[in-house]
C-alpha cells in the first residue's frame, strides 16, 4: 500500500493551453505553506518572543501574530521584512522543476520513518499519547519534558 497522494490534476504547462485552475492553485498553497514554514522556523530558532519582533517592525503585537498564525497571502516585502526582523536574514530564491522529479512511491509518511537512536522533538503532544511506527520494529514512546515540548524517542519492542 501506498501513502502517496495521487496528484492526477496536476499537470505539466503544454503549449497555448490554459492551466487548470486547481494546477494553479495547488502551486499557490505550497508555495505559501513553504515561505511560512520557513519564517516561523527562523522565528522559533531565534528564541525572540513576538512582542520583541513587533517591536523590531514597528507593527502592533496583534498584527505579528496574525502573520505568524497561518500562512496568508504575504507580500514579498512582508517576507523580507519578517526575516530581517527576526534575524538580519534574508531570502535565498531558487527554481524548481517538480515534473521533472521522479514520482515518490512511499510506503509510510516520511514523519513516521523510524529514526535510530536519534531523538525527535514534537511540540505541544500530550503525554500519554503513543506512535506507532507501522514497521513492526517499535513504537515511539514520549518522554515527558519539562515544558510543553515532548522528546521522543525510538523504542524497540
Amino acid at each position: 500500500m501506498t501513502t502517496s497522494a495521487e496528484a492526477s490534476y496536476l499537470s505539466r504547462p503544454n503549449g497555448n493551453t490554459a492551466i487548470d485552475r486547481s494546477t494553479l492553485a495547488y502551486f499557490q498553497s505550497r508555495n505559501r505553506s513553504r515561505i511560512y514554514d520557513a519564517v516561523v522556523q527562523e522565528f522559533l530558532k531565534s528564541g525572540i518572543s513576538q512582542a520583541t519582533l513587533a517591536r523590531r517592525m514597528r507593527r502592533r503585537p496583534e498584527s505579528v501574530n496574525r502573520l505568524l498564525g497561518a500562512p496568508g497571502n504575504w507580500t514579498l516585502d512582508t517576507v523580507s521584512d519578517l526575516l530581517f526582523a527576526i534575524s538580519g536574514a534574508e531570502p535565498a530564491y531558487g527554481v524548481q522543476y517538480p515534473f521533472d522529479q521522479p514520482r515518490r512511491n512511499m510506503r509510510q509518511p516520511e514523519w513516521l520513518t523510524p529514526v535510530v537512536e536519534k531523538e525527535l522533538v514534537a511540540a505541544r503532544v500530550e503525554p500519554a499519547a503513543q506512535w506507532y511506527d507501522y514497521s513492526k520494529k517499535g513504537f515511539f514512546r514520549p518522554r515527558t519534558g519539562t515544558s510543553s515540548t515532548v522528546n521522543l524517542t525510538l523504542s524497540s519492542m
